[in-house]
């Protein structure tokens, strides 16, 4: 099987111009076409087969400082292809990337634990730098929604329960943005 490369990145030092007021969100836009492929290299040869090309949510800081989020395209293993997007995504945006001003809102070094299935609800364990987003409550809201909007492309569950170091946390951060009960795309509109 093929190896996934993960590149960590540090948040871009534009995000402490964000705008955080207590209930803006940015309006999303899910662009159609690609705006940036990123061809993930393997480690050995493996049919074109084994992967799809999948989806991740970044974040564009626009002019007037706040953001917007789109899709990015991935080279994605089938195997475990929700896993491996959730990976991708939190390994952040490529150099590429970043130039254009698209940036990822999860903590730098933050993991993914585990994922579990239960009555139609999927649990997403991250480590405890999930819950430390140093700016602000915008930020941490886009976060979520980058996070639900990736994994709510790779299955039919459509509601996340977060959990942290395997605990289910009523508030994220420290402007407290509620998670205490599954959240869907709904939640973001």
């Amino acid at each position: 099987t093929g190896v996934l490369v993960l590149k960590m990145c540090k948040p871009s030092k534009k995000k402490s111009n964000i705008s955080q007021q207590e209930n803006q969100i940015p309006e999303s836009t899910e662009m159609k076409e690609p705006e940036i492929v990123q061809e993930q290299s393997t480690e050995q040869s493996v049919s074109t087969e084994d992967f799809i090309t999948g989806k991740v949510y970044f974040c564009r800081i626009l002019e007037n400082g706040t953001q917007r989020i789109l899709t990015a395209f991935r080279k994605i293993p089938t195997d475990n292809s929700l896993e491996h997007a959730l990976k991708a995504l939190l390994s952040g945006p490529t150099e590429a990337e970043e130039s254009h001003d698209i940036v990822t809102n999860s903590p730098e070094n933050t993991t993914l634990k585990s994922i579990k299935i239960e009555n139609n609800i999927m649990f997403l364990d991250f480590s405890t730098e999930f819950e430390f987003n140093s700016f602000g409550r915008e930020s941490t809201v886009l976060q979520l929604k980058q996070i639900v909007f990736t994994a709510t492309e790779y299955t039919d569950i459509k509601q996340i329960q977060f959990l942290i170091d395997g605990q289910i946390r009523t508030y994220l951060g420290g402007d407290g943005v509620f998670i205490g009960k599954p959240l869907s795309r709904d939640d973001f509109s």
